[in-house]
């Protein structure tokens, strides 16, 4: 676990992350074929966690079954792939279980959808008009795939399903705004841009590289497009 250079310390005088190491290898030495984790990484620092939860991960590699518990959802996202499972739970009572995808694309309540960092949720009503369904938020109309008229509903976009340019482009896609670049904002290797659009405002993200071909500045005046699907 990355601890040979404490092989003669006390376990009194290690750090917050050296002891959670030490607790891992205290259970590997058993080789038990159920691992439960509770909120491994908390408190710890980027290099501690990042360590932790690749040994996690390569538990998991090994075949075993891991269990764990935490408020992190990023971590969640970076733990949770290839068909791992996740639930969403609340006093007690697990309110949706499902992959990664299904919990993070597919929400079953609004509530959800907040605590997994949903970065657009639009609450409206569903309108018809002309045989088509849109979610009415504001000064803006989305159509939406399938819906039930309702008065109070959620919508919830991923900023990811958000495509930004310059100008409105040929597109399946039947949801094309244009509006007002608001913020910028690096976050790791992407940066997030906030996009307003007749008082609705829209979070997507785009790649530095994206960011700079197109020379996006706040205030600058773009195009979003998004499936309806989405």
């Amino acid at each position: 676990v990355g601890l040979e250079n404490k092989a003669y310390a006390f376990a009194n005088k290690l750090s917050g992350g050296e002891k959670k190491k030490l607790s891992i290898a205290m259970v590997m030495m058993f080789d038990p074929e159920i691992y439960i984790f509770d909120e491994p990484t908390t408190n710890l620092d980027p290099v501690s966690s990042d360590s932790i939860e690749r040994k996690i991960a390569d538990l998991c590699g090994q075949g075993k079954t891991v269990i764990m518990a935490t408020h992190n959802i990023r971590q969640v996202r970076r733990l949770a792939t290839q068909g791992k499972r996740v639930s969403f739970m609340k006093d007690g009572r697990i309110i949706q279980t499902g992959t990664s995808t299904e919990m993070f694309s597919k929400p079953v309540s609004a509530e959800i959808a907040e605590y997994s960092y949903a970065e657009n949720i639009f609450r409206g009503m569903v309108i018809e008009e002309k045989g088509e369904k849109y979610l009415a938020n504001k000064g803006l109309k989305i159509h939406v795939s399938s819906a039930e008229i309702l008065e109070n509903v959620v919508g919830i976009l991923r900023a990811e399903d958000i495509f930004v340019s310059r100008r409105p482009f040929e597109s399946s896609a039947r949801n094309c705004f244009s509006g007002r670049i608001t913020g910028i904002e690096a976050v790791g290797n992407v940066y997030e841009l906030t996009v307003e659009s007749a008082g609705v405002f829209f979070e997507t993200v785009i790649t530095k590289q994206s960011l700079v071909m197109m020379d996006l500045k706040l205030k600058d005046e773009i195009h979003i497009t998004f499936k309806s699907t989405s």
